[in-house]
């Protein structure tokens, strides 16, 4: 389920946070997918703040559908998640809907410079695809974003608490409509050993998307 772009992402956290004391301390996490074909439906959420990977779809008597999945992890000095929803109308009026989401409140300890990239596709067939992208920091919104399209950021992040959310939905109704949605973001501090590493992964994702 995961491209190789994100099992690269993954490995680079993994490592960095073996080799640095990290600059993140994570305070809340709400990781999860939840999809649902009336009138069934199935979903699962992260317990912790361990990597999170999970995915879910169902199948409904009337011929709704609806999958959604992710791929999180929290690192000591990065952050990064992929979610993937689609939904699909069937017969009578009976609703599809499916969502992966991520939300996690954390503190940095000092200013550190930070990379913050991703990307948002989604896909509408007489239906509704949408995604919710916000970076809060200690003195307001840093970015959000709503559309598809690529961003990629960098500078210097102050110390103090942030809020990072993306979350991706598709929803249909009944009849032949469809919809999907693909959101995947990082959000890295890294040490100055590992920034080289972890920009080239990140430009790197932003040429694949296009």
């Amino acid at each position: 389920m995961c491209s190789l772009r994100t099992d690269l992402t993954l490995a680079a956290l993994t490592s960095m946070c073996g080799i640095s004391s990290g600059g993140i301390t994570y305070v809340t996490q709400s990781r999860g997918v939840n999809a649902l074909a009336e009138p069934s439906g199935d979903s699962v959420i992260a317990s912790d703040f361990s990597a999170f990977e999970a995915y879910r779809s169902v199948q409904s008597e009337y011929r709704t559908g609806a999958s959604a999945s992710q791929v999180s992890t929290l690192g000591g000095e990065g952050m990064f998640m992929e979610g993937l929803c689609s939904s699909h109308g069937g017969m009578q009026l009976f609703r599809a809907n499916a969502s992966s989401w991520f939300d996690v409140t954390f503190t940095l300890d000092e200013d550190r410079p930070f990379r913050f990239w991703g990307g948002v596709a989604l896909y509408e067939y007489e239906a509704s695809a949408q995604c919710q992208i916000s970076l809060m920091g200690p003195t307001g919104l840093v970015y959000e974003q709503a559309a598809t399209g690529n961003w990629d950021l960098s500078g210097t992040a102050q110390a103090g608490q942030y809020r990072l959310l993306i979350r991706v939905e598709s929803s249909t109704s009944a009849g032949l409509v469809s919809a999907s949605g693909r959101c995947y973001g990082g959000f890295v501090v890294p040490s100055p050993g590992t920034t080289g590493i972890l920009a080239g992964i990140g430009a790197w994702s932003l040429r694949r998307r296009r």
